[in-house]
């Protein structure tokens, strides 16, 4: 089972409202996923979505 989060997945999409949208709906962004051990942002840097990963980051 994965650990990866509906962020991450949502981080392939770049929408900075997505990532705004998961968080008021109470997702975790330090969440780490268990394949690539990264953060929802992290997966968006790493796919070149600096404004999602923005979002996440504190």
């Amino acid at each position: 089972m994965s650990t990866a989060c509906s962020a991450h997945h949502a981080a392939s999409t770049g929408a900075p409202d997505d990532a705004r949208l998961l968080l008021e709906r109470g997702a975790d962004p330090a969440t780490v996923d268990d394949r690539f051990g990264l953060t929802p942002a992290g997966w968006a840097d790493f796919l070149g979505r600096a404004e999602f990963a923005e979002v996440l980051t504190p």
